[in-house]
Parts: C-alpha cells; sequence; structure tokens
C-alpha cells in the first residue's frame, strides 16, 4: 500500500483533475496526500530577451506568487476534502526541480501531468519533469491530458528488458501492482540467447513477480521495427485495454541538464493511459 501521495500544484489548466486523481488514489490506499507547491523565482534583477526587468515588475511577480501560493493550497485541500483524505502542503522557493526532488523523498510517488504545450510557463517544462523523474529518487505517475481517468491500475502493462531501469519500475509499482486484477508484461525485441538461459529468466522473473504477490503477468513480446519502442509500447497498452504503464525511464544529466531518452519522451508527448516512470 502506498502510505504518502505526492501531488504536483502549480495552478495550470490540468491542476484541479490532477490533484482529483491523486485524492482518490489516496483513498484507495488510505494514504496522505502531500501537495507540493514549488515557486519559480530568478533572483532579481534578470534579464529577460536582453533586457532587464524593473523592480516594479519583480514586486509584481512576488505578488502573483504569493496569491498563487494560497490559492494552490486552498484548490488542495477542496478537492482533497471531497475524498476525505488526510492533506499536507508544503512549498519552497527557488527551482522548482530542486523543491519538487527535495520534498517528494519523504513520499512513495510523485503524481504529475503530462507536459501541454499550450502552458510553456517554468512548472509546465517537460525539462523540469525530466530532471524531478530522473533525479528525485521516487517514482513519477504522470497523468495523461486527455481521456477519463476511471481507475489506475487494475490492468497493468509492466515493460520488461531485464535491465536496472525496468528492474526499478518492477520494485516500485509494488503498491499498485499488488492491487492490480491482471499484469500484462511486455518484452520487446528480445535477444537471442540460448534456450536455457531465456527459460531460467523467465522462471526468475515470474517468481519475483510471485513473491511480491503480483497477478499472474500475461507475457507477450513485440517487434518494434518501423514503429519505434514507443509506439509499441502504446499499442500494447491499446490492444490488452491497460489503464497503466508501469516502465523504467531512461535518461542522463549532460551540462546539468536532464535529457529523456527517446523512447521516454516518445510515451511523455503520445501518452493515453496513465504511465508509472522509474529511474
Amino acid at each position: 500500500m502506498l502510505g504518502r501521495i505526492a501531488v504536483h500544484l502549480d495552478l495550470d489548466k490540468a491542476c484541479r483533475r490532477r490533484v482529483r486523481a491523486a485524492a482518490l488514489l489516496a483513498a484507495a490506499h488510505d494514504a496522505t496526500l502531500v501537495g507540493i507547491h514549488a515557486s519559480f523565482r530568478r533572483p532579481p534583477p534578470y534579464v529577460y530577451k536582453g533586457f532587464f526587468v524593473s523592480d516594479d515588475v519583480n514586486d509584481l511577480l512576488r505578488q502573483k506568487q504569493r496569491e498563487d501560493l494560497v490559492a494552490s493550497e486552498a484548490m488542495l485541500r477542496e478537492v482533497a476534502g471531497e475524498t476525505g483524505v488526510a492533506v499536507q502542503w508544503r512549498s519552497g522557493e527557488g527551482l522548482p526541480e530542486e523543491i519538487l526532488c527535495e520534498q517528494v523523498r519523504y513520499c512513495d510517488v510523485l503524481v504529475t501531468s503530462q507536459p501541454n504545450g499550450d502552458e510553456p510557463g517554468p512548472t509546465q517544462m517537460p525539462s523540469l519533469l525530466a530532471s524531478v523523474m530522473l533525479g528525485a529518487g521516487r517514482p513519477m505517475l504522470m497523468l495523461p491530458s486527455v481521456g477519463e481517468l476511471v481507475t489506475i491500475g487494475r490492468r497493468a502493462l509492466v515493460c520488461w528488458d531485464g535491465q536496472r531501469e525496468s528492474a526499478r519500475a518492477l520494485a516500485d509499482a509494488a503498491p499498485l501492482l499488488q492491487e492490480a486484477t491482471d499484469m500484462v508484461a511486455l518484452r520487446i525485441d528480445p535477444p537471442n540467447e540460448p534456450e536455457a538461459i531465456a527459460q531460467t529468466r523467465r522462471a526468475d522473473f515470474l517468481a519475483y513477480c510471485a513473491s511480491k504477490r503480483y497477478p499472474i503477468p500475461q507475457e507477450i513480446t513485440r517487434d518494434s521495427s518501423g514503429i519505434g519502442i514507443g509506439n509499441c509500447i502504446l499499442n500494447a497498452a491499446a490492444d490488452h485495454d491497460c489503464d497503466l504503464i508501469v516502465m523504467g525511464a531512461y535518461g542522463h544529466s549532460r551540462l546539468q541538464q536532464a535529457m529523456l531518452g527517446g523512447t521516454t519522451r516518445t510515451i511523455m508527448e503520445s501518452m493515453t493511459v496513465p504511465v508509472l516512470f522509474a529511474h
């Protein structure tokens, strides 16, 4: 069971929907909902498009941030109050990714929304979510921007390749997979290897799932030729009517900027069901 569920607050269009989904998940697990408002502030004065922003403008920005702070807490308590879950609220000043990474380490999972290109503010940039995804040390449950979220995790698609990231995802998803009714284990482009080795690895995978009280996996393989791994994952989720994808987040930090792998970016851009990313 999940004990503490964090949700990202920034008053974007998807925020209320995100908080409601997180609150329902908290209710299902008898968990505490922790709202994290990460305030973005550049140290004044700063340059914008070649011009220094005046103190007056900075004062207006600070006032707007204070108003957003109050509004986000009120919205969190209003929406969460509909489910009766215990609520905590956290905030901070500085870079949003640093605040989110710090606060979510005291929680089991962070609920976020799919990046929205129509809202290009600092807290909506894919680079911020990438930084948190790769740097927080906790799984991120990302919700799609469209579609009804009737259930999350009743029928889960687990992406498995035996590598570190997928192993981390398989373990981090335990509180959700233990409550699932069905689990589909997807292997894409499996390597050619001796039959004895393949059978041993398959037996170990099934034994691990059984030890964690996961549903008996329905094992499938797919060939990504012509469509790519990301689209292969999305197609498999649709074909098997899954309401959750569990996968490792692949990426690295380059020049202090988080860079996601191609498959992770594809899923973030085109997801149609919630995705639990782990790194």
